[in-house]
């Protein structure tokens, strides 16, 4: 029986083991809850042994673990200019490159927009131009006979002929201003384009709330797998001490010859499993300190300390209906917001694009200053200005198949994004049923936990008692430890579950993280 017990507490180290681990990833999980260890076995109640005598005092069995490791716990929450989860989201979010190309999407949809503008101002072209003629030959249209006097022939008045022919002015200048205006783009091009990027970067606005909002739950996340963890390793260094404690009190035990070998060599089993245990811990607590240094980029010699009461309970949750919560998540979540504002700036893509298989009517106006003007006859070697103004309707048939095809790419796209719209309302209800209900189950946890822990405080003071009065065994008093350790990691999970459940479902929400 007495090596059956014994067994038994062995069985509990991998146990403990096992939440000091995977702690993090609990937390990490969509539906992190603790989960109660193993079920503890009550200390035996059998008469004296004669080879369970207590050894010398050590301070394992004049001070209750609960007390020192609360203290330890203690000191490690609220540090003054200690990190908090909020101020991990701010800084992730200042130095985030997934936050930096959404910036530069919003800057690039911003000089879309600016340019769509544009198409609204009438397009005015400047143009100067010189022309180097070559010189033609050219034929005389004849000889005139004309007066040397103006006015009526009179009888007797001498006549001369005149040589008839056209100077060539080869060097020619011209000056010429265009205003273009398009009368029917204003309403079925130009328009519908200024609203697609308006829609565009108002979609890129969305995405980057997105991406800043996913900055911040990340580096909520991490930051409580970080504090999870090196709490552990501070549960882990309690059990590692208490270990070699009980060891000591067995070592004395063999020395007076009143515990086997073979005993002993458990108890020393234990010491090593506890070194093991401590060793994963440190390395965990590493791991994600490293994570958190990456989402922070924070340098590797920056060391953290816990700025807020990680073990202060929160409000409980109150059960809300899920289409309560679905309705209130769809209109703050900008993911929803951003694929609503894609969807309309397909949609005024598209009408733009249908508007090429109509024809177009454009008013024109010109401005000339030449030398020679063209419309001057005979040419003459001086600038002239002139003007013209005038309706041009153009209809270019090649448009219509290309403007077809373009509409149905967009309407496909539209579709695409409709679909998505769906996809995404039906993954915000599983997460946001997910994410309450872990919340709720969060809270029932920690008073699981808190109830768990005061048991075997209890459990742990009356088996020393025991132990003390050599009622209890040896190995009795280890399965006490060991089950109150259990209890004070399950706690730690507890209350960090707790604010990992409360953040995701502020997320799933549409909540602000910072």
């Amino acid at each position: 029986m007495r090596r059956l017990e014994a067994r038994r507490s062995n069985q509990f180290f991998p146990a403990v083991l096992s939440a000091l681990l995977f702690g993090g990833a609990l937390a990490l999980s969509p539906d992190a809850t603790a989960q109660p260890g193993p079920t503890a076995r009550p200390g035996s109640t059998a008469q004296p042994h004669s080879t369970a005598q207590p050894g010398p005092a050590t301070p394992a069995s004049s001070k209750p673990d609960a007390e020192s490791l609360d203290q330890r716990l203690r000191a490690l929450l609220g540090r003054p200019g200690g990190l908090t989860a909020r101020q991990a989201s701010a800084r992730a979010i200042a130095t985030s490159n997934e936050l930096k190309q959404s910036g530069a999407e919003v800057r690039s949809a911003a000089a879309d927009k600016d340019q769509a503008a544009v198409g609204y101002v009438p397009r005015v072209t400047l143009t100067a131009r010189y022309t180097r003629l070559s010189e033609v030959d050219t034929e005389s249209l004849g000889t005139l006979v004309a007066t040397t006097q103006p006015g009526p022939v009179a009888p007797g008045q001498p006549l001369v002929g005149v040589n008839v022919s056209f100077p060539q002015i080869l060097d020619q200048y011209l000056l010429q201003a265009n205003v273009t205006v398009p009368l029917t783009d204003y309403f079925l091009r130009t328009n519908h384009a200024n609203r697609s990027a308006s829609h565009s970067l108002q979609a890129a606005k969305y995405r980057q709330q997105v991406s800043k909002r996913n900055a911040a739950l990340q580096a909520q996340l991490a930051y409580y797998a970080w504090a999870q963890s090196t709490l552990a390793e501070v549960v882990a260094e309690q059990t590692l001490e208490q270990a070699r404690a009980h060891y000591k009190v067995a070592e004395a035990a063999r020395k007076a010859e009143t515990l086997t070998r073979a005993e002993l060599m458990r108890f020393d089993a234990q010491v090593a499993s506890a070194e093991l245990m401590l060793e994963r811990a440190r390395s965990r607590a590493e791991i994600n300190a490293d994570t958190l240094h990456s989402i922070l980029h924070d340098p590797d010699s920056k060391t953290y300390r816990i700025g807020e009461d990680l073990l202060a309970p929160l409000p409980p949750i109150k059960r809300e209906k899920a289409s309560d919560l679905q309705r209130r998540a769809q209109r703050a979540r900008p993911e929803f917001k951003a694929l609503s504002e894609t969807e309309r700036a397909l949609a005024s893509q598209r009408s733009a694009v249908k508007a090429s298989t109509l024809p177009r009517l454009d008013a024109f106006g010109n401005a000339y200053y030449a030398n020679p003007h063209q419309r001057v006859f005979p040419q003459q070697d001086k600038w002239t200005a002139s003007w013209d103004a005038g309706l041009q309707l153009t209809y270019v048939i090649n448009d219509v198949p290309s403007a077809s095809a373009s509409a149905r790419s967009l309407e496909a796209k539209q579709s695409g994004v409709r679909a998505q719209q769906a996809s995404l309302r039906d993954m915000l209800r599983r997460e946001l049923s997910q994410a309450q209900r872990s919340a709720i189950e969060a809270d029932v946890a920690l008073k699981v936990a808190t109830r768990g822990l005061a048991a075997s405080e209890e459990a742990y003071r009356a088996t020393l008692l025991q132990f003390r009065a050599e009622r209890a065994k040896s190995v009795d008093l280890m399965d006490a430890n060991t089950e109150l350790l259990r209890a004070r990691l399950e706690l730690i999970t507890a209350h960090i579950n707790q604010r990992v459940s409360r953040t995701k479902l502020a997320y799933a929400l549409g909540k602000s993280l910072k």
